[in-house]
């Protein structure tokens, strides 16, 4: 799923290259292109970062609405190889958790959020 700013990217991309097309100016191309094709490299980054990783809920408290909920989050790291700076987080709420997962190791992460109603929180 893309985040907001991936999705302005692309829209981004596109109108350069829409403008390339109209004025048929090949340095809008070249920009056009070399930002399309960092966009992808760092994708194919990002996945090659967090391959081999093991991500599991854990046990959470319940609380009420207006509380901060801790959300536990169990990561496996069963290869040889070690993982820098993956950052863990709810997205659009809290702080991001940042942390260094080392070769065959098992951390447990806490992710905080507050509750503003009451509602089930699933984490897959």
């Amino acid at each position: 799923m893309s985040t907001k700013r991936g999705l302005g990217f692309m829209l981004l991309l596109t109108l350069l290259l829409l403008i390339a097309f109209i004025y048929n100016n090949n340095l809008v191309y070249l920009l056009c292109f070399l930002l399309a094709s960092l966009f992808f490299i760092t994708i194919l980054h990002t996945v090659n970062s967090l391959q081999g990783l093991r991500v599991k809920a854990g046990q959470s408290v319940d609380i009420f609405a207006g509380e901060l909920a801790e959300n536990i989050l169990i990561v496996d790291n069963p290869d040889r190889t070690d993982h820098y700076s993956v950052q863990f987080g709810l997205g659009w709420v809290g702080r991001l958790c940042s942390l260094l997962i080392l070769r065959s190791n098992k951390v447990s992460v806490s992710v905080w959020r507050n509750e503003l109603k009451s509602s089930w929180l699933v984490c897959d």
